[in-house]
């Protein structure tokens, strides 16, 4: 049987499990000190993995809102398409906040400058442009609300829809508010959209006075054949690729200009001439992030760069140029792909847009039915074995000696 200690106020729980074990193996051997004192170890990191986890949202109240809220989505968006839109203005008046929350008190990094990226931006035009609608009524003029359907057209089933395909954390995760937003802002935005182009009868004859358009006015593109989409922004306006792209590259100019004068150096570790720490970064970006994760050990690759160096500047925020350069090189054909290939493709067919929204919605079900396995089978061992690695290592390297 176990040696039991003297119990200590501070670590009940560990006590109590002692006593399970010693009442559950009553002619198991009694543990040396030391080997009782590496079970404690475990037991305590076992806690802090589980508080972690807890601190995370992960708790029963936390998962039954989040499936309850995917449910009323899910049921407004078939049964009451008219109202989505609305649904929309009110779901994102309160996740919205929540996540910023998050997200400025996150650490080690506040990450508020998340939001200047391009799919929350466009979220936030979104909003804006709903909420004009709704409170202004008959004052929009008419041709600024075909530029707004148009521009939220191809944003909408453009980059939020292929973003959502791409980007791993776009998963359905009902416990948190901060993923569970994420999701929102991608996969909901086309959601939207499909209410519009295929109920636009239904919705014009609910809200007459906040919505007046027409779906055979709607232009993806000016003149025809395969070079149609391939046109500059300002000789396409009133189509749906001249407005999207019009806007993207507004942001695309001030993103890179914000990122060149202070985002970049934002998550830069300063130290001395001597190489010691004298600051470490507050803020996070999401080209750092991303950067983090994968890109720039692939960038790494490309140039020819050392991957000892890349790694180094991966945990000293440290940067090139060039990396950055190729980020939103990529990051712009996509979204000019996604601009002219998926609206088009929604727009086509009722149930071509309703089999690309199935299919991302099951995707995003994987994804987070990924996780909820990962935590329930295999994330304890991995948190004890990273915290415990170097003794594995150190132990495995006696080994061989021996």
């Amino acid at each position: 049987m176990l040696e039991t200690p003297a119990k200590k106020a501070t670590e009940p729980h560990i006590y109590e499990l002692y006593g399970q074990l010693e009442k559950n193996n009553p002619h198991q051997p009694r543990l040396s000190g030391s080997e009782a004192e590496t079970i404690r170890r475990v037991l305590r990191s076992l806690q802090k993995h589980e508080r972690e986890r807890l601190q995370k949202g992960f708790n029963r109240l936390n998962f039954t809102v989040g499936v309850l809220n995917t449910l009323l989505i899910a049921w407004v968006f078939g049964a009451h398409p008219e109202h989505f839109w609305l649904l929309f203005l009110v779901e994102s008046s309160v996740l919205l906040p929540l996540k910023i929350y998050q997200d400025y008190t996150a650490r080690p990094m506040c990450q508020v400058f998340y939001y200047l990226d391009y799919c929350w931006v466009m979220n936030f035009l979104i909003i804006l442009a709903f909420y004009a609608l709704m409170l202004c009524g008959d004052r929009v003029d008419i041709n600024l609300r075909h530029h707004m359907f148009t521009a939220v057209l191809g944003v909408g089933c453009g980059s939020l829809l292929g973003a959502t395909g791409i980007l791993p954390f776009a998963a359905v995760v009902f416990h948190d508010s901060s993923v569970m937003t994420s999701l929102f802002v991608h996969l909901v935005p086309p959601m939207l959209l499909h209410t519009f182009l295929w109920n636009p009868s239904l919705i014009l004859q609910t809200w007459p006075t906040v919505f007046h358009f027409h779906q055979e006015e709607v232009r993806m593109w000016p003149g025809e054949g395969w070079t149609a989409p391939f046109v500059l922004p300002w000789n396409a306006l009133g189509t749906v690729v001249g407005d999207t792209m019009i806007i993207y590259w507004i942001w695309f100019v001030l993103y890179v200009l914000w990122m060149l004068t202070f985002g970049l150096e934002l998550t830069r570790t300063k130290k001395d001439p001597s190489g010691k720490i004298v600051a470490k970064p507050k803020y996070d970006t999401v080209y750092y992030s991303l950067s983090r994760d994968s890109f720039l050990l692939a960038a790494g690759h490309l140039w020819g760069r050392k991957v000892e160096v890349t790694k180094r500047m991966i945990v000293d925020g440290e940067y090139e140029y060039r990396d950055f350069a190729l980020y939103m090189t990529i990051h712009a054909c996509l979204t000019f792909a996604s601009t002219v290939v998926l609206p088009y493709a929604c727009q086509t067919s009722r149930y071509v847009h309703s089999a690309m929204i199935w299919g991302l919605v099951s995707l995003c079900v994987f994804r987070g039915a990924s996780r909820y396995v990962y935590w329930v089978t295999s994330s304890s061992s991995r948190a004890l074995t990273r915290e415990y690695r170097d003794i594995l290592e150190y132990n495995h390297n006696a080994k061989k000696k021996l």
